[in-house]
Parts: C-alpha cells; sequence; structure tokens
C-alpha cells in the first residue's frame, strides 16, 4: 500500500523558490506585453507562465513523485468520498505511476491517462482518469474524470485559505472550484471592457482594482504563483497607464506588512466582508474536511459560493456593488504610491498618506 505520512516538501512542478528568477524573466519580456496588447485571459496566465519560470529543481525520489499523483487524485476531491476509497483508488494510483516514473521520468509533467477500479459497497466501477499535474499557464484542477465511459467531467482543484482568529484559532476558507475556468475566463472579459471604457485615470485605476481584488483573492484560480501572476498584471496595466514601474508599489511607511505590496491588507479584508454579506462559513479543519468528503454538502456550498460570486461580479462598478468601496480604496492606494515615486503629483501623496496610517493603525 501506498505510504501516507510524508509530505514531500514541493509538490508541484511549479517551484515556490527562485521567484527572483521568474520575476525577472517578466520585467525581460514586458516591454513585448506592451508592444502586443492580448485579452486579459490570455495574458494572465501568459504572466503566470513566466513568472513562476525559475532553475530547474533537484528530481524528488521515484516514491515521493508518485505520492504527488496520488494526493493529486485523493486529496480533497469530494468524488472521493470515503477512507477507504482514498486508500484504495490512491494506491492504485500510486503502483500506476511508481511503474511509470521507473521508465519515462517525465511521467510527473505531462498529462496522463489512468484507469482504476472504484469500489462502492457491493458495486464497482471503471474510471479512465485523465491526470493534470499543476502547469504553468494552468487554472487549478485534477483533472478530467469519465465513470464507465459516461460523460466526461472536470474536476477542479481547491483553495484553502486561512483566516486566524483574534483567540489565535484559524479557521479556513475553502475557496471555488465548480465552474472555476469559465467564472475567471468572465472576469477577464469584464474587466477588459471596465478598462477600455474608463473616461479617466481614476475609472481605469478601479478597473485594475476590480481585476486584482477578484482575481488574486477570492477566485485565486492557479495552484501557485498567484501573487506573483497578478503582480505582473498590475504591473503591465499601470505601464499602459503610463506610469514606468517596475516593481509592485509598496507602502512601507505605513505599515511594514506593505512593505512589497501596498494592496496586501485590502485582498483578505474584501474577501472576509464578502463572505459574511453572503453568509458564507468559515470551516474549523474537522469541518472543512467533512464539507469536501459529502457530495452533497459540497455541491451545496460551491453552488451558494459560486452563485454569490458570480452575482456581486456582474454588478462590476455601479453604485451601489460591493466591490465599488474596496476598489476606490485600493485605486487611491495606487495613486498614494505613484505620487511618492514621482509619476504624479506629490501633494497626492502629501494629503494622504497620514488618513491611510491612520486607518492601519
Amino acid at each position: 500500500m501506498c505510504p501516507r505520512n510524508r509530505e514531500p516538501g514541493n509538490f508541484y512542478p511549479i517551484p515556490s523558490e527562485h521567484k527572483a528568477v521568474g520575476w525577472q524573466n517578466f520585467l525581460d519580456y514586458l516591454p513585448l506585453f506592451l508592444k502586443k496588447p492580448r485579452p486579459t485571459k490570455r495574458e494572465i496566465t501568459l504572466l503566470h507562465r513566466l513568472t513562476t519560470h525559475g532553475t530547474p529543481l533537484e528530481p524528488f525520489p521515484d516514491e515521493n513523485q508518485a505520492e504527488s499523483v496520488m494526493r493529486l487524485i485523493t486529496r480533497d476531491n469530494p468524488l472521493v468520498q470515503t477512507a477507504e476509497a482514498t486508500s484504495d483508488i490512491g494506491g492504485q494510483a500510486y503502483l500506476f505511476a511508481l511503474d511509470q516514473l521507473r521508465t519515462n521520468p517525465a511521467f510527473i509533467r505531462t498529462p496522463q491517462q489512468m484507469r482504476f477500479t472504484e469500489r462502492r459497497g457491493l458495486y464497482s466501477s471503471e474510471v479512465d482518469f485523465t491526470v493534470f499535474m499543476a502547469r504553468r499557464g494552468h487554472y487549478r484542477k485534477y483533472g478530467n474524470r469519465s465513470l464507465n465511459h459516461g460523460p466526461r467531467e472536470k474536476i477542479y482543484a481547491p483553495h484553502a485559505k486561512p483566516f486566524t482568529n483574534p483567540d489565535g484559532s484559524t479557521e479556513l476558507f475553502i475557496g471555488l472550484t465548480d465552474r472555476l475556468g469559465p467564472l475567471m475566463e468572465e472576469l477577464c472579459d469584464r474587466f477588459d471592457q471596465l478598462f477600455q471604457r474608463g473616461e479617466d485615470m481614476d475609472a481605469k485605476l478601479q478597473a485594475v482594482m476590480y481585476f486584482q481584488l477578484w482575481g488574486a483573492s477570492v477566485l485565486h484560480p492557479f495552484f501557485d504563483g498567484n501573487g506573483r501572476a497578478f503582480g505582473g498584471k498590475l504591473i503591465v496595466d499601470l505601464q499602459r497607464l503610463g506610469f514606468d514601474v517596475r516593481a509592485l508599489p509598496g507602502l512601507g511607511e505605513v505599515d511594514s506588512r506593505l512593505k512589497h505590496n501596498a494592496l496586501a491588507g485590502l485582498g483578505p479584508v474584501f474577501l472576509l466582508n464578502l463572505l459574511e454579506s453572503e453568509q458564507i462559513s468559515l470551516f474549523d479543519q474537522a469541518s472543512a474536511t467533512t464539507m469536501l468528503n459529502d457530495p452533497r454538502l459540497h455541491k451545496a456550498y460551491m453552488t451558494k459560493l459560486h452563485d454569490s460570486i458570480e452575482k456581486n461580479m456582474r454588478d462590476e462598478l455601479s453604485e451601489g456593488a460591493f466591490i465599488q468601496p474596496y476598489a476606490a480604496t485600493g485605486a487611491d492606494l495606487l495613486k498614494v504610491c505613484l505620487a511618492r515615486d514621482g509619476f504624479l503629483d506629490r501633494s497626492i501623496y502629501d494629503d494622504n498618506i497620514d488618513n491611510f496610517k491612520q486607518q492601519v493603525s
């Protein structure tokens, strides 16, 4: 049976190491992005590829890589519903991957077709499963699955974000899985329209914040490297507005946590307030596990989450839209940074910096 007690230090083929190398890749290609505008749904995936591309990692032992495949199929997958199924299907996937790796070392980085038997009580079913390892430029998902040669379905991977309560306890936000890709593409299209029809700089900066808050803070579409990809997009958009920035605007003089990203505190506040307004729960670890392993609970939660995001996202930046005050605050933060760095009149910084310091304190 497959080992269950190890957590490889770098589970996905997208490395979090070498961030500086990936960021330099982005800066090297930045002139091409500015010369050849693309739809955002294409641009954001290209940015993700660039900013997560680093030097090659040392290869992991075959056993660790096979365990990665096993966990990719079973962990947090609502369609693998019981401990028995997790052990059974995980064991089959582990042995299959181990056999493949010994003859084809590139197996771990390419989509692979698997077939395994799923047992439910007295019944068993043949499952065809195409596994997509987490790759650069691809939204997070497990792969595609077909049960008994029925319709093929996409299985998206969940994203969990921890929030620390005042008493020190931690609660999890389980991010969107169902229909993640189409909703992300809709967000990209809506941003393009908002940005293009913005009549002045304030309107365009609020459009930029609309995309950043929904994309990076709520949908969080990539396995890894969301901060780098959306940070690159922010710089591309500021460059298109005529600001020659090559690093994320920071406000370390307001708070040390904002040193490298002035918007770092705004996204979590937006997400938490959105969940509260829509009465969407956070979970402790036990409750999150129960929800993910119960298909009815999982489906109900994901439906409510998806519908809430979709409804509020489609309000765009209209008067009364939930995101509007957050987008306005983010635009003001960006203007303060740009004024401090000489891109806008210095008075914008001088007149507003004390107010932001008071808000943070």
